[in-house]
């Protein structure tokens, strides 16, 4: 941004990493926290839930994170602060009263009351159990000391207000939508991600072809297996993105109409020709899908896309796997149903491109309101 010297806080791992090379930015390591292993076979109902696994359950373990954070943030002196999801730096942030940004995809920027997820169970236990989190997660924050932590600032509400909230999303992909707290500026992900073949993902499709086009972003599919053999079976012509598929796997299904690659493709070219799109549920494809129109079939492996996809489902646009449905079953209602293709180029009459030029526009007059000397970035 013009007038502003950019710093990046990055996690230790990411100190040499290529992007953050590349920037000529001066980096700093984040603060890591100090905790006991997370209990795998605890309960994850809501999102108070992964505060306490992140540190927040441990009162010394969070002061002393947040007061590292707070003396990074002294050395670096910012005017502003611009996070990705980073919840000790957001509380430092609130300590000090620095002007501060959060981009999100919603699901890391609950309301106060941190909704229970509910994918799996409801019910009053549940709602009880989601009550003693947030409860342990006020009491914790409140009971901070040496902080200069006003008694404005003692309740979780102000800890999940205080950013100022940057949604690369649109409403009809956040998990807590509608909300008005920020400004929806749509996914920022690159359209075109870098690879060293930038090709036209569906260059070699025999035409002329009456099938249907299915673009497949894949991951981490337990049954890789059984869904590729659905995917051939459909009798579609198929371009598939899948990074992780076996080698054994990858030999034995590519075909002349379905074609599986291993690295990113020009993804805006392979969804606005698709006439369905597959994927694991990730924001940014989810997103960029319904901004095309297109209908969905979802496969989320965590809860965070879980969380997602269930949104887009309730709309009407999209499909989350169900284990108990064959995938064939679920592909061949992907790309026969009108229902979910009318909902889907419904939501995306929403928007244009001049939309959201309009609402980044307003997030980079706010950032940099003011004088501006530094950013930082994490």
């Amino acid at each position: 941004m013009h007038g502003s010297t950019p710093v990046w806080v990055v996690p230790p791992s990411y100190l040499h990493a290529q992007a953050v090379r590349d920037s000529g930015c001066e980096v700093h390591a984040g603060p890591l926290v100090q905790r006991s292993p997370p209990n795998r076979t605890a309960r994850v109902d809501s999102f108070a839930d992964i505060l306490l696994q992140l540190g927040f359950a441990d009162r010394q373990a969070l002061e002393t994170h947040v007061e590292a954070w707070m003396a990074l943030i002294a050395r670096i002196r910012p005017d502003r602060i611009v996070l990705d999801y980073a919840p000790a730096a957001q509380l430092a942030a609130l300590f000090l009263r620095i002007a501060s940004f959060q981009i999100t995809n919603g699901f890391d920027a609950p309301p106060p009351e941190c909704p229970v997820f509910g994918f799996s169970v409801r019910g009053p236990y549940i709602e009880s159990k989601n009550a003693k989190a947030i409860e342990t997660l006020a009491s914790n924050l409140a009971a901070l000391k040496g902080l200069s932590f006003d008694k404005k600032a003692k309740s979780l509400a102000e800890y999940f207000s205080y950013p100022r909230k940057i949604y690369d999303c649109i409403q009809e992909a956040d998990p807590y939508s509608p909300r008005t707290d920020g400004i929806y500026v749509g996914p920022l992900v690159a359209s075109i991600e870098k690879s060293k073949a930038q090709q036209d993902p569906w260059s070699d499709t025999p035409l002329p072809s009456k099938k249907h086009k299915i673009f497949a972003y894949l991951r981490g599919i337990p049954d890789p297996s059984e869904l590729l053999a659905a995917i051939c079976a459909c009798e579609a012509d198929v371009v598939c993105v899948w990074p992780d598929l076996p080698d054994d796997e990858l030999i034995g299904h590519c075909t002349a109409c379905v074609r599986v690659f291993r690295d990113p493709l020009d993804m805006h070219q392979a969804i606005k020709i698709a006439d369905a799109v597959i994927n694991y549920g990730s924001a940014a494809t989810v997103n960029k899908t319904l901004l095309m129109g297109k209908p969905q079939l979802m496969i989320p492996n965590d809860m965070e896309k879980i969380i997602i996809s269930q949104k887009v489902a309730k709309r009407g646009a999209g499909i989350v796997h169900n284990k108990k449905i064959p995938y064939r079953e679920e592909i061949m209602a992907l790309i026969n149903s009108q229902a979910l293709l009318k909902s889907a180029v419904d939501i995306s009459k929403n928007y244009d491109e001049e939309h959201f030029l309009i609402k980044r526009k307003e997030f980079l007059v706010e950032l940099t309101a003011g004088k501006m000397k530094n950013s930082i970035w994490n």
